[in-house]
């Protein structure tokens, strides 16, 4: 699990995951509305696993970084 969480991939894993699920049109799943989710709370999470990806870009831009400076 830690070699999971530490690796570049899930960048590009959970901003292809936020790209589908924000194609979504949530009104047409009445079910899940009458569930309790507010389009609000839902456009939320969103932007938090948008920003939660760019953490992953951003940590593995940082060790490329650090790793051509070690190189010279």
């Amino acid at each position: 699990m830690t070699a999971l969480q530490s690796s570049p991939v899930l960048h590009s894993v959970l901003h292809s995951l936020y790209r589908e699920v924000s194609r979504l049109n949530l009104r047409k799943f009445s079910t899940f509305l009458s569930a309790g989710t507010e389009l609000d709370d839902f456009k939320e999470v969103l932007e938090e696993l948008k920003t939660l990806s760019q953490c992953y870009k951003m940590n593995f831009d940082l060790d490329d970084s650090e790793d051509d400076s070690d190189a010279e």
